[in-house]
């Protein structure tokens, strides 16, 4: 990383407790620049000495597998305050008993409500509360009542959905939700771009402080240079949200520690990544995070009815060529788990996928024994 531009943070204001973890967890708003760039600077000499593959140096202890974050901060904070016996997952994190892995995806709230206001007008009390600026509740307040003189004796609280869409015949009704849906999803943004750098912050945290033992791995939606369009173009507006809030020079530099996450972690009996690759791959490869490499480990689709799944060599093979052990299974998220289980497993069991942007799943690997995500993979309450 290049941080000439804005001066070297020799003193880090970094978290480093487990009480300032998960205090921050529940802040709402951005931090400073200054803050963000020491925490930036700060993980940039641990990940410099990494390459996209890491093998665990503490192979021998419980790996705690967290999936799919998507900006929720509180997740993070309740794996790390949960307790082991008498000490907590943050207690043991730090002394190099427990190595936590997260698959990726800090960024964007997998709520699609944060991304697009189009049911605002279903829901106005609802997002009266989600809201933090004034201007907005205030646009809000005054849509209620457009809509009351539309349908006069109806209070909005009693109002059908169909008596709105009705009301939505009306020219003004029509005018003052294109502002309306437009003031909602500015705020929202901002909202949600505070939690995923929020979330961004925790992980470099981490990882300054417990090196050996918390690893986070690239998924597709850390990439503010990227293209992920789910919801209502969260990489693009996300990337110019924080370009207005801090300037083309921090965007950079947190596109550039993005590029330095690894993508696959290696443990004694499990590999884990963002997603399944998609075509075999070499040792080099992941480890150099070519471009193939990097596509392949963040973005294969594996589920999807309507795309070709990719073949079982892809998975084999790819394991084979970092030394994998024979009985290991390649842990993902990236694809969304329905059910009750929180896993899903294809290939004759080698690939396990926990994912859920709503539920707390995660799956703690034991080293001494096979990977069995039945009684291994859990739902934190």
């Amino acid at each position: 990383m290049f941080f000439s531009e804005f001066g070297r943070y020799n003193e880090s204001d970094g978290l480093d407790t487990l009480e300032g973890f998960v205090d921050y967890s529940k802040k709402k708003g951005f931090d400073t620049q200054k803050e963000y760039l020491a925490s930036m600077e700060a993980v940039e000499t641990v990940l410099e000495r990494e390459s996209g593959l890491v093998e665990l140096p503490h192979p021998d202890v419980p790996t705690i597998i967290i999936p799919d974050l998507h900006a929720r901060k509180e997740f993070l904070a309740q794996v790390l305050a949960t307790k082991i016996g008498e000490e907590t997952v943050f207690d043991r994190l730090v002394s190099n008993k427990v190595n936590i892995v997260c698959l990726g995806d800090a960024m964007h709230s997998e709520d699609p409500n944060r991304w697009t206001a189009e049911s605002a007008p279903f829901r106005l009390n609802e997002v009266l509360l989600e809201v933090s600026k004034q201007d907005t509740r205030n646009y809000i307040v005054q849509f209620k009542r457009l809509l009351e003189l539309e349908l006069p004796g109806i209070p909005y609280e009693q109002m059908t959905e169909q008596n709105i869409r009705t009301a939505f015949m009306s020219p003004d009704v029509i005018k003052y939700f294109k502002t309306l849906r437009q003031l909602v999803e500015d705020d929202m943004l901002i909202q949600d771009t505070a939690q995923s750098l929020g979330m961004m912050r925790m992980i470099m945290d981490l990882k300054t402080l417990c090196p050996e033992s918390f690893h986070f791995v690239r998924g597709n939606h850390d990439d503010v240079d990227g293209y992920v369009a789910k919801f209502n173009h969260e990489s693009e507006r996300t990337a110019l949200a924080i370009a207005d809030k801090f300037g083309e020079g921090f965007l950079r530099l947190l596109a550039n520690f993005q590029a330095e996450l690894p993508l696959v972690v290696k443990g004694k009996n499990f590999v884990a990544s963002h997603a399944m690759p998609g075509r075999i791959l070499t040792r080099d490869e992941i480890e150099e995070r070519s471009k193939h490499a990097t596509e392949a480990l963040t973005a294969t689709d594996n589920v999807s009815a309507n795309v070709r799944k990719p073949s079982p060599e892809c998975l084999l093979d790819t394991m084979a060529n970092i030394g994998a052990g024979e009985g290991g299974k390649w842990i993902v998220g990236h694809r969304r788990v329905n059910g009750t289980d929180g896993y899903r497993e294809q290939y004759d069991g080698k690939l396990v996928q926990i994912c859920d942007p709503v539920n707390k799943i995660i799956a703690v690997v034991s080293p001494n024994k096979p990977f069995i995500p039945k009684e291994q993979v859990k739902i934190l309450r």
